[in-house]
């Protein structure tokens, strides 16, 4: 997953697990992975993990929509510094 908080660049690769309509896996955020949870509704996604900068631990929420050819867009929500942007995910080459 790649995407752009307040014109930083960010970088996550995502473990997505989809049980019915609930989410698990994890997110790694350069060489820490951190625990994810989330929902599906439909074509609408929402996930969540922790991440640590600067030694200051916060959780980034996602919201986005999963498109016809699976790649996910949205907004990302860093809590509780409250940066914002987007990102983009898909399936890397080994899954899809």
């Amino acid at each position: 997953m790649t995407g752009n908080i307040q014109g930083q660049p960010v970088n996550v690769k995502l473990a997505l697990i989809q049980a019915g309509n609930q989410l698990s896996g994890s997110g790694c955020v350069g060489p820490k992975q951190y625990p994810l949870i989330g929902s599906v509704d439909g074509n609408r996604v929402a996930f969540a993990h922790d991440s640590e900068y600067q030694d200051q631990t916060f959780t980034i929420l996602w919201t986005g929509t999963i498109e016809e050819n699976g790649t996910i867009t949205g907004r990302g929500n860093f809590q509780p510094i409250g940066l914002t942007g987007t990102f983009t995910a898909s399936r890397s080459a080994a899954h899809a």
